[in-house]
This record gives structure tokens, sequence and C-alpha cells, in this order.
């Protein structure tokens, strides 16, 4: 396997690209394009509001969670929100962030968003669409941090964006166990810290970014890691993701979904299956009885699980909040990531109603009912995307409050082979980043 290091696409480079072509350009992606769907309104949101108010959400593989959440919109009369929150629950603790902040001017900004638990349980599963639910392991901890900071650079009335994004995460695992709740292994606490870089360019041909009803939206990322030495998979993952809107009715919009992520892999990692069981470190052989059983069959697991990620790499696993969202996050996990998706949003309100009642005040422009239907798969074999059979269904619905400022209140009822899953969270699904 080759050695390289990865390749990047600095952002420099292609806004020095883009300046250059803007005025050819421009007519093309701006307004009175004839092959664009007109934008519905302007693509600046500076309509001011706040939040504070106790809140819940419900992210299938982390769990339940409630606490308190305060929000600005539009701060100072420019697009910049901020938030912060505190949480309790199956996850415990808080975090802070500003969105779209102006930098140079109102086409460049910046997000950061900083969250530190001090309880958190992931819920973790085997490699491919072909695993046991009944498999899962979670992973415990009692430190999980992330940062990640953003810019953006949109261009052409925000037609087409740049993204360049650095990603901070330093975690304490206290531990693994089983879905008795059952510790696998007397392993002790394990700490760790990497970053993670990516490349992202969005090109929106809709009618409005926030909440568009015709058009396409074509987005494509590449995400760079740390060189993690050579006992791990050296690889990066490219993401494709494609939205297509066709208007019916009055106000609503049947949405198509297409996404696709790869591992490309630079230089595979440990293939010596004893070597890898070192690194595990779980140290079943201190045990004795059923519970040097249990933590036998779970290594066994997870020893074949790495050798395959570091044959293959991984791609950006789906379940979870953006896609399938029967499942609980993260639930497949491969090489290779494929998903289709259709939705029907229907707006049973069509408004610009401005609002107060205190812990929430801002602009409601709808209320809208949606109805989806998914099928994804992930495998460690590229022929395997072929085969419609092998994809798993997600099917279900639910109602959304569409804010001026961007801010979307989602409440989904989703369900599968494997359960339901309720989602409550604050952005539409079928996103990339």
């Amino acid at each position: 396997m080759s050695h390289k290091q990865p390749k990047t696409y600095p952002l420099l480079a292609l806004l020095c690209l883009l300046t250059s072509l803007s005025p050819i350009v421009a007519e093309e992606l701006g307004t009175g394009s004839p092959w664009l769907p007109e934008r519905r309104q302007d693509q600046s949101r500076t309509s001011k509001g706040h939040i504070l108010t106790p809140a819940a959400a419900n992210i299938p593989g982390f769990g339940f969670f409630y606490g308190i959440i305060g929000g600005l919109f539009n701060v100072l009369g420019s697009e910049s929100d901020a938030f912060a929150y505190r949480f309790w629950g199956e996850i415990s603790g808080g975090g802070i962030g500003l969105v779209d902040t102006p930098l140079l001017n109102h086409e460049m900004t910046l997000n950061v968003f900083y969250n530190i638990f001090n309880q958190a349980s992931i819920e973790t599963h085997r490699r491919t669409v072909h695993s046991n639910p009944d498999d899962a392991i979670y992973q415990r901890f009692d430190f999980f941090e992330v940062t990640l900071a953003q810019i953006n650079y949109r261009l052409f009335e925000r037609r087409l964006q740049l993204n360049l994004g650095i990603n901070r995460q330093r975690e304490n695992i206290e531990g693994l166990y089983d879905s008795e709740g059952e510790k696998i292994s007397p392993m002790s606490s394990q700490s760790d810290s990497r970053f993670s870089f990516s490349y992202g360019v969005i090109a929106d041909f809709t009618d409005d970014r926030a909440d568009p009803r015709e058009g396409a939206i074509l987005e494509a990322f590449r995400y760079d890691k740390e060189d993690p030495g050579k006992e791990k998979p050296f690889y990066f993952n490219m993401d494709y993701n494609v939205l297509y809107h066709i208007p019916f009715l009055t106000h609503s919009t049947l949405v198509f979904n297409y996404y696709r992520s790869d591992a490309i892999l630079h230089r595979e990692g440990e293939l010596n299956s004893e070597a890898v069981r070192s690194d595990l470190g779980l140290g079943c052989e201190a045990l004795s009885g059923e519970e040097a059983e249990r933590c036998s069959y779970h290594e066994a697991n997870l020893i074949a699980d790495q050798l395959a990620a570091n044959r293959h790499g991984t791609s950006v696993p789906i379940g979870g909040t953006q896609r399938l969202q029967a499942y609980p996050t993260n639930r497949f996990v491969g090489a290779h990531t494929q998903t289709f998706g259709t939705e029907a949003r229907i707006n049973m309100t069509q408004e610009f109603s401005p609002f107060n009642i205190g812990i929430l005040s801002g602009i409601r422009t709808g209320v809208q009912f949606a109805f989806f239907y998914e099928k994804g798969i992930a495998t460690d074999k590229k022929d395997e995307l072929l085969n419609i059979d092998r994809y798993k269904p997600s099917y279900g619905g639910g109602i959304r409050f569409i804010l001026a400022s961007g801010f979307i209140v989602r409440m989904d009822l989703a369900s599968g082979p494997e359960g339901n899953q309720p989602v409550l969270i604050f952005q539409y699904p079928w996103n990339v980043f």
C-alpha cells in the first residue's frame, strides 16, 4: 500500500479561482437566470428573535436528555445566531455556539461550536448492514469534548458555498457495556484526542436555502484525519449528497435524496489478530465463568470488526437523525454507505407572523407535516451497493415548525424492522455536514 500523505484542497485556491471567474458565472448563478428557480424571499435573514426555554431531545443511539436552551437570532442586525445549552439525562453536559458570524464581509462567515459532556453513552454496532442489533456495545464516557470551527464562503445569492472546517475531539472511555448494562471487561479507562479536517462545496439551485420547495442542492465533502500510526488504517472520506425538490399542492414539496460515503484508503492498518487483541486491551483472561465467556464473545467481534476496518477503512455511518431515522445513530457501518430517500413536506400554513411569548420570539413562517421513506446500506464490498434487496428500510412522519431565522423544530417518529425511534431535534434531515 502507498504511504503517501492525503492531498488537501486549500480553500484559498478555490476562492481565488471563483473570484477570477465570478464575472463569467455571476450571470448564470445570479438573479434572473432562466434555468434557476427564483428565490422566494431575501436570502439574508436579519429578523431578530430569541429563545429561553426548557427543551428536550431524543437522538437514537445516544438517548433522551432534557435541559434548558437559550439563544439570540440575528444578533446586532446581522445573520449571526448565538446559543448556549445545558442538558441532563442519558447525556449530561453543555455547549455554546455561534452560527453565521460575519468575518471580512457578509459573504464569509464563521461557525463555532464547543460541547463538553461529563456523562455520555454511545451505542456501537458491528460492521455492515448484516449486523445483529443484539450485538450492540455501549461505550460510556466520563469525559467527552467536541470543538468545531467552520469558515463558509457564500457567493451568487447563496447559490454557491465553500466550507473549510476543523474538528477536535477529546474523550475518556470509562468502559464497555453490553445491552443488559453489564460491564464487558475489566479494562482500565482509555483517553484519546484527535483532529479532523473537512473541505466542502455546496451548490444550491433552489428557491430558498432555508426552506426549499423547488430545485436541487448538490453537496460534496472530503474529511481528512490525522495519521493515526501504522497500527491503524490511514484513509479519508468522500461524501456526496443530492437533494431534489418538486413543488406540489399550493405551498408543499416532494423531496428526493441520494447520499453516498466512501472510505478511500492510503494505508492498511494492522492485520494480525493477536496484535489487534493486544491493542484492544480488554483483559478477558483475568475473568472466569460467565463473565469470561461474555467478554471473549465481544472481544472476538471487536477484533473481527477492527481487522475489517484496518483492511477497508470506514465511511460515515448511517442511522440516527439524518439518515435511516428508524435506527440508532451510527447503526450501520462499513467502508461504503449509500441511502435513498423521499419525503412529502406538506405546509399547512404560509405566513410571516411575528410572535413573542416571552421565552420564545421571532417570526413564524409555517407549520409543516412530513412523511418520509428511506432505504440504505453499509458494506465493505462496493458491488453489494447494487443489491437493492440488502437495503434496510425506514419510514415515518412528523411535524415541523419553521421560523424565519432558519430555526426548525422537528418532531418525527420513524419505524423499521428493528422497531420505532422518536426524533426531536432542530434541523431538517439529509444534511451532509
